[in-house]
């Protein structure tokens, strides 16, 4: 299976899209089992995080690794999301890194990715 990136959470509505920078900012970004290479789904999504990060300078970004019980792994996943978002210019300084014990699911994917939250309100009320 090939990691790959899903649509951000946003909110949907019937009207025009809100600009890039109102949208709610939950980018998850998935990997393959022991992985922490991006794949081009992983960069686009990326790309689409830091545009939104560059867009809102003073919101801080949590990012949430996950592994499959590797704690290792989750934090190789979350370091590779942060250089990629700092190539993009996006400052280290604004990134917050949490790492959580594999989630529970059937099929344990959602135990391969990381989260990034360019969300003022979730980044707050998280807790490492």
């Amino acid at each position: 299976m090939n990691p790959t990136f899903l649509t951000p959470v946003a909110a949907q509505s019937q009207s025009a899209p809100a600009p890039v920078a109102a949208r709610a900012s939950a980018f998850p970004i998935f990997f393959t089992t022991g992985s922490a290479a991006l794949d081009d789904g992983a960069q686009q999504g990326l790309a689409q995080a830091a545009e939104i990060a560059r867009a809102r300078p003073r919101v801080p970004i949590l990012i949430i690794g996950y592994s499959e019980g590797e704690p290792a792994i989750a934090r190789q996943r979350a370091r590779a999301v942060i250089g990629e978002l700092v190539r993009q210019g996006v400052p280290r300084a604004r990134m917050r890194t949490i790492l959580r014990n594999p989630s529970a699911v059937a099929d344990g994917i959602v135990s391969h990715r990381v989260d990034v939250r360019v969300d003022e309100e979730r980044a707050r009320r998280a807790r490492p």
